[in-house]
């Protein structure tokens, strides 16, 4: 993948929004990298939202994005989250400009920040009139008082609006106009209600998060992946949230009906899409995999049961460093390291990251922020987590601090960056091309 949509220059992205535009496809450059921080702009345009959606009990997200809205609303109101990538385990994945956007249990639909980069706003609109009593919408009109400092197609955005155009749109598309807004110079919010009769909504307000209790959650992580402490994190919060867990090693070993969540040890693509077993991957800087793989393939890892592991070690053994590092990576890349799983980087090379019914967490920022990435990632504002520093490196690892290197342990160093000052040179080229499309996307910083 290249680099993020706002890394570009201007010229660029409105020539990939043309692009798209006559392609009849969304921007999806504009979306994949889309980053927390990015949201902080928008709180007060979600914090209207939210006040005007006070009565509502089950709100739908259209375009969620960073899910600023969620931290407005009320924790009463179930909340769910639709956007074109999945953002946490409970987004519903939906591209409105390829497919009708999803019918779900609530009366209120929000589209903040949407309409802009819709290819056929009147249809959307159509559609969301018939299966909403409500809809509050934001749109930046292009006859504001204040115009934009770029054009709007440098923003991704396919249309371009007066406020009488946009409101002339909603009153012919099935919508009554109840309230108007401005959110500062160029930006509006609307409250519209249908002229179809009101549904009811049956809303569990107990619930400790918007999914049924029996929905499964699947993780996905490959070996040396922080796999032990990924275990005991999980199996902590699903304790704490009245949740069954369990971990097996390969995609191909859970039956449905085992656990709420289930974490795979070695996962691959393949069986994990063909499965439909979606939701989070686990993810980590295939260089710093090496680097780990090596010295506890050499020293710490447990044999037991791994006898391809046991001959492996032998060699690492009688080999040099150097040496010991190209058959570490000769081994990872095998295709069935142990009765069927996958070697962690093959199953890396091989994922489709374009697939946006996985959500993508690094380990390096799951065990920097555990409540923070992963409390985020599985799911809910209303999520209990453990005590973050319960799973510090210091709790692992005998109450060494990071930097602390102790060769035989099996948490040898905790250092994120160690590869640089190990890995020969040909070995680093030889990963930044082999595994590009992980590092483009996720470790771009690896690349230079």
């Amino acid at each position: 993948m290249s680099k993020p949509f706002y890394d570009r220059d201007q010229a660029e992205r409105i020539s990939l929004t043309e692009a798209a535009m006559a392609e009849r496809r969304t921007v999806r450059e504009r979306w994949i990298a889309l980053a927390a921080p990015e949201g902080e702009p928008w709180s007060a345009r979600a914090a209207l939202a939210a006040e005007i959606l006070a009565d509502e009990l089950a709100v739908v997200d259209l375009g969620c994005g960073t899910m600023t809205l969620e931290r407005y609303l009320s924790k009463t109101t179930a909340y769910h989250p639709v956007d074109v990538v999945a953002r946490d385990t409970r987004t519903i994945v939906c591209d409105v400009n390829a497919e009708p956007p999803p019918s779900i249990d609530a009366q209120a639909v929000v589209c903040l920040g949407l309409l802009e980069y819709v290819l056929d706003p009147a249809h959307l609109m159509r559609e969301l009139s018939q299966k909403y009593s409500v809809c509050v919408i934001s749109y930046c009109i292009s006859d504001a008082v204040k115009p934009l400092s770029e054009p709007r197609r440098a923003h991704a955005w396919f249309n371009d609006f007066t406020q009488n155009e946009v409101e002339t749109l909603f009153t012919h598309t099935g919508w009554v106009i109840v309230h108007t807004q401005a959110i500062d110079n160029a930006q509006m919010v609307w409250r519209l209600e249908s002229k179809k009769p009101k549904k009811t909504v049956h809303q569990n307000k107990n619930s400790i998060n918007n999914k049924s209790k029996e929905q499964k959650l699947y993780i996905h992580s490959h070996h040396k992946c922080a796999s032990r402490w990924m275990i005991a994190y999980l199996a902590k919060t699903a304790d704490i949230n009245a949740r069954s867990f369990t971990s097996v090693d390969r995609t191909d070993l859970i039956r449905p009906s085992e656990a709420d969540w289930c974490l795979f040890g070695n996962s691959a693509y393949e069986t994990a899409a063909s499965r439909k077993l979606f939701g989070i991957h686990i993810v980590r800087n295939p260089l710093s995999i090496l680097l780990s793989a090596y010295y506890s393939h050499l020293t710490s890892h447990p044999t037991d049961g791994w006898s391809k592991l046991e001959r492996h070690r032998a060699v690492l053994r009688s080999a040099n460093l150097v040496d010991g590092l190209y058959l570490t990576l000769a081994f990872l890349e095998q295709d069935n390291i142990n009765d069927g799983a996958v070697g962690p980087l093959y199953a890396l090379r091989r994922w489709d990251y374009s697939d946006p019914r996985f959500l993508v967490v690094r380990m390096e920022d799951a065990v920097g922020d555990p409540s923070g990435v992963l409390g985020r990632a599985l799911g809910s504002a209303n999520m209990k987590v453990p005590n973050d520093a319960d799973f510090r490196f210091e709790a692992f690892a005998d109450g060494r601090s990071i930097g602390d290197i102790r060769p035989d342990a099996h948490y040898r160093s905790g250092l994120p960056h160690e590869w640089r000052d190990v890995l020969p040179q040909p070995l680093i080229n030889h990963c930044r091309w082999a595994y590009s499309d992980l590092l483009e996307r996720y470790y771009p910083e690896v690349l230079s």
